[in-house]
């Protein structure tokens, strides 16, 4: 069993021994709850210290026969986008509305203008 605080769509799966683990971008260290199959069986934990995009932290586990499984967690670091909408539509800005009477006016007035000559 391994939980990751930080990450709460991670999902350990069986003979899967290489994961992305997605935090946010001010995380430095993961919170883990490791728990393994064999009561007997013992883990050490690398790397999860000063975490970057691109981190790996392994958790090798090893059994008592001395067989030893090793996870690698690529830490990809999520960041923020911020999307600035800017709506010119006539019914939200008046000056749009005054600008484009302004236009049409001069408009009809210079093909009314050049009707008269």
């Amino acid at each position: 069993k391994l939980v990751i605080t930080e990450d709460k769509t991670f999902k350990l799966k069986d003979n899967v021994f290489e994961y992305d683990v997605k935090v946010g971008k001010d995380v430095k260290k993961l919170t883990m709850e490791i728990e393994t199959n064999d009561p007997n069986s013992e883990y050490k934990v690398e790397g999860n210290k000063n975490l970057d995009d691109g981190s790996l932290v392994k958790i090798t586990v090893t059994a008592e026969d001395g067989t030893k499984k090793i996870y690698k967690l690529n830490i990809v670091k999520k960041t923020v986008t911020t999307t600035l909408k800017v709506a010119a539509s006539a019914d939200r800005n008046p000056l749009i509305i005054m600008g484009l009477s302004i236009v049409a006016f001069g408009l009809i007035g210079g093909i009314i203008y050049v009707i008269k000559k």
